[in-house]
């Protein structure tokens, strides 16, 4: 495995999802980033638990930031083929965002996998194991037949609502205790919005689907009276709609829950209101993602708030006790100039003369399913049918000579960073989807 990438645990929320429908099967679930050296690991843990199905769940093939480059993929796929090696007789299935985004191509790639779950995996993980002799009958599945790769048609969209909440006795909360970021609650998925770069609306749809109030705060109660202090609300987008957000806030408020969390917000729909109930209810942490600061960047990449927007947004977050805000800046995406990149660059010292504040700032990956996709095929950057499981990023001439400079300083930055808040424990490995591997080993009911 390589050295020097090393992060704290995230805890598996998806697969803890899906374990909440495989009912009366017996499931185990190990998180490989864990274990000191992961792929060792497998060989003991399909001799211990010696399962009928083996999951394995791919967030993402890569870090996506410009500034923090790693590859996951490769990681991945050692991690499938050490299953396969250690029990031949096994059914390896994989799921999960970075899974999604590129499901064919990675079906056609890794013949190891017998199965493929693209999108939500909760329902389908669950037929998966009632069918694993005729998977045609299951929807939403790409399986093998005589030597054949077959899908089985997209599933309609999740009532979300009507999920049991998240097995959460599977895990040691240990493990993932003390970082806001460690842990997370999900109370929506789907994204309305547009942004040129972003494969939200593909992965989750473009019709917001909502958990009530009442279940997203029980989930959160639940972590606190199991010792959890900080949590990420990793919805897309926290405050749209606005009531939901603020009902989830006053419902924090009413149970005198004490957790504190983070979220990302939308600049347009942020208020006053809303900011006090946010931090009242334990918000420390309000992260934008403005990815411009101009309003020609803003339009062209399909950004929905306004400059005026972003000044109020952050003036109101800076006036609000105890919150602080963090901006995500993308630089020489489409419309960028160099009157737009000193914009942008005069935004970031305001605000850290400011105080409260954290930025990045990134070159914009491109990923396929996206309208950057179309453009950078159009402006030549890559051509129809390049594969991006391998990171590329939009970044044409003749800023792209600065970007370089930029990159190397944020990534010296960066490092530098982690190493003060000492964010590199060492026993933990490197990771396969975004920062965590997980193991999904389910047996067939005796």
């Amino acid at each position: 495995m390589p050295k020097g990438r090393n992060e704290l645990p995230i805890f598996p929320l998806g697969l803890a999802q899906i374990a909440a429908g495989l009912g009366r099967h017996s499931v185990a679930i190990y998180d490989l980033q864990l274990f000191s050296h992961p792929l060792a690991i497998i060989g003991k843990i399909m001799r211990q638990e010696r399962p009928d199905l083996v999951g394995v769940s791919l967030i993402a093939v890569d870090s996506s930031a410009s500034y923090d480059k790693f590859y996951y993929f490769d990681l991945f796929v050692s991690c499938i083929r050490e299953i396969k090696k250690a029990q031949k007789g096994a059914a390896t299935v994989t799921g999960g965002p970075g899974f999604t985004l590129f499901a064919e191509e990675i079906m056609k790639k890794v013949p190891e996998i017998d199965f493929g779950i693209p999108f939500e995996g909760e329902e389908t993980m669950a037929e998966l194991i009632e069918n694993l002799d005729r998977p045609q009958a299951v929807t939403g599945l790409y399986y093998r037949k005589g030597g054949n790769l077959f899908f089985t048609g997209k599933r309609d969209p999740l009532d979300i609502d009507r999920l049991p909440p998240p097995r959460i006795e599977h895990f040691n909360l240990d493990d993932y205790r003390g970082r806001a970021e460690q842990i997370g609650v999900q109370t929506k998925r789907g994204c309305i919005f547009r942004c040129l770069y972003c494969t939200y609306p593909y992965l989750g749809g473009r019709k917001i689907r909502m958990r009530s109030v009442g279940k997203v705060v029980d989930e959160i109660e639940e972590l606190s009276k199991n010792g959890i202090d900080k949590i990420f609300i990793c919805d897309s987008i926290f405050n749209y709609p606005p009531e939901h957000a603020a009902g989830i806030c006053r419902e924090i408020l009413r149970r005198k829950i004490k957790i504190k969390w983070k979220a990302f917000f939308n600049e347009h729909f942020l208020n006053r209101e809303l900011v006090d109930l946010a931090t009242k209810a334990g918000c420390e942490l309000f992260i934008f993602g403005p990815d411009g600061s101009h309003s020609r960047t803003l339009k062209k990449i399909n950004k929905n708030f306004s400059i005026a927007d972003m000044k109020r947004a952050y003036a109101l977050v800076k006036k609000a006790s105890g919150a602080r805000f963090k901006c995500a800046f993308m630089f020489n995406g489409p419309g960028e100039t160099v009157t737009t990149f000193f914009a942008t660059l005069k935004w970031v010292l305001n605000l850290i003369r400011s105080g409260r504040f954290e930025f990045s700032i990134s070159n914009i990956r491109i990923y396929p399913h996206t309208g950057l996709y179309r453009l950078a095929i159009n402006r030549g950057l890559i051509r129809e049918g390049t594969s991006l499981i391998i990171p590329r990023y939009y970044n044409p001439y003749p800023l792209r000579l600065i970007s370089y400079f930029l990159n190397i300083t944020g990534t010296l930055l960066y490092r530098l960073i982690r190493l003060i808040r000492r964010d590199n424990p060492p026993i933990h490995s490197p990771a396969i989807g975004k920062r965590c591997i997980y193991l999904h080993s389910a047996n067939k009911p005796r």
